[in-house]
C-alpha cells in the first residue's frame, strides 16, 4: 500500500504534489533570490502573532483567576478600604446632672 504523505492541520488536506506545485508557483513569481527574505518575513510575522496571542491568552486567564479568587466578602472589604473614611459624630453628653422631677397630675394640684 502506497499512501500519500498528507500535511493536515493548518493547511487542511494538502498532499505532497499540491505542496510542490505551490512552491513552484511561488518560485516563479518571486524568484530564487527573494525566497529567503520572504521566508524570514513570514517566519517573523508568524512568531509575532504567536507571541501576541499567547500574551493575550495569559492576560485573560490571569484576570479570570483574579476575579474567581475574590469572594463576595473580600470584594466588599476591598471596596470599603478604597472609599475615604468618614468620621462619625458622637452625641454630646448631657450637661445637667440633676434628675428631672416627674410632673404631677392636675388633679393632685387642685386639692
Amino acid at each position: 500500500m502506497n499512501t500519500p504523505l498528507v500535511l493536515a492541520g493548518v493547511f487542511g488536506n494538502l498532499h505532497v504534489p499540491e505542496l510542490l506545485f505551490i512552491l513552484v508557483i511561488v518560485l516563479i513569481i518571486f524568484g530564487p533570490k527573494s525566497l529567503p527574505s520572504l521566508g524570514r518575513a513570514m517566519g517573523k510575522g508568524l512568531r509575532e502573532f504567536r507571541d501576541a496571542s499567547s500574551k493575550f491568552t495569559e492576560a485573560i486567564q490571569d484576570s479570570g483567576e483574579e476575579d474567581a479568587s475574590k469572594s463576595g466578602a473580600a470584594k466588599d472589604r476591598q471596596r470599603l478600604e478604597a472609599e475615604p473614611r468618614r468620621e462619625t459624630i458622637k452625641p454630646a453628653p448631657p450637661t445637667s446632672t440633676v434628675p428631672a422631677t416627674p410632673a404631677t397630675a392636675p388633679s393632685e394640684q387642685s386639692q
